[in-house]
């Protein structure tokens, strides 16, 4: 009884040190739609909730032209928009008060149509969270218990793989090896519902400059490209077998391609920590 006791003491302050070791800040239910991360969002300009998708790869977060319309709010001035393969405009700054639970989210957000993203979805989109959602925090996508977590410290235990991430002005990447390749950075992008969109050619990783573009970047996509099995390493771990589409030219200035939501929903946990500048991944997951 006295030995219970003792490994009962024991085992509970494992638990309570380890807890503290990641302490959880929020959580947010999500769920994962057409290969997206699809959240509710609550705001006092609408009724209803509002549907948005998160998305690292967009450099500022983003409400659809027409509900900010119909919504009546103030939108700013006309600007140039870098999305895959075209440019487009939006209007920046479109002011919302908006929260996901008990988290406030940014009040600034790019104005500009999203029917082709809501066209490629199941249900209209609303908005999506961008790179700024991520800045200055600990963000944990739990694939496995579909949350969204803000942590106080990156995890440290378990059978995790630690990869550098760069955050840029307008995009955040990581090193990606592609068969036999050197790794080359790609932007971290879970507004591409596919697992790898890859640029031909052999370009060997370099300290990650700016980027050239003068306006925001959007990212998010569907497969495109011309398809490929092959096989991804991420740090030390070597992910299989991977469809990646293959394109001729880079999407966006000095990346080699997008990791996208299709890989990354692989991992039991993905932690994008932009404080200490590393994406930390979790077990492997049977979801495909």
């Amino acid at each position: 009884m006295r030995f219970f006791r003792l490994t009962w003491l024991v085992l509970s302050s494992m638990v309570l040190w380890t807890r503290g070791e990641a302490s959880v800040i929020r959580e947010i239910p999500f769920e994962l739609r057409d290969g997206f991360i699809s959240l509710l969002i609550s705001t006092p300009s609408s009724p209803v909730p509002l549907r948005f998708l998160l998305d690292s790869g967009a450099s500022s977060s983003v409400v659809d032209l027409a509900m900010a319309d119909r919504l009546g709010l103030e939108k700013g001035a006309l600007t140039s928009v870098q999305s895959v393969g075209r440019q487009i405009t939006g209007f920046w700054p479109t002011r919302l008060s908006a929260s996901a639970g008990s988290l406030r989210l940014p009040n600034e957000y790019l104005a500009l149509s999203l029917s082709d993203v809501s066209g490629a979805c199941s249900q209209p989109v609303d908005g999506l969270l961008g790179m700024d959602f991520f800045r200055g925090r600990i963000v944990q996508i739990d694939y496995a218990q579909l949350k969204i977590r803000l942590l106080t410290k990156a995890p440290r235990f378990g059978n995790l793989e630690r990869l550098p991430l760069e955050l840029r002005d307008y995009g955040m990447v990581v090193p990606v090896r592609f068969n036999q390749s050197v790794p080359k950075w790609v932007r971290l992008d879970t507004g591409c519902a596919s697992e790898m969109q890859w640029v031909r050619g052999d370009s060997s990783l370099q300290a990650a400059p700016s980027s050239n573009s003068t306006g925001a970047i959007i990212a998010l996509t569907t497969a495109s490209g011309t398809p490929e099995t092959t096989t991804i390493h991420l740090g030390t771990r070597r992910v299989g077998v991977v469809k990646a589409g293959l394109v001729d030219a880079e999407i966006f200035p000095n990346e080699a391609g997008l990791l996208g939501n299709g890989l990354l929903k692989r991992f039991q946990q993905v932690t994008v920590d932009a404080v200490g500048g590393q994406m930390i991944l979790g077990e492997f997951q049977n979801r495909q």
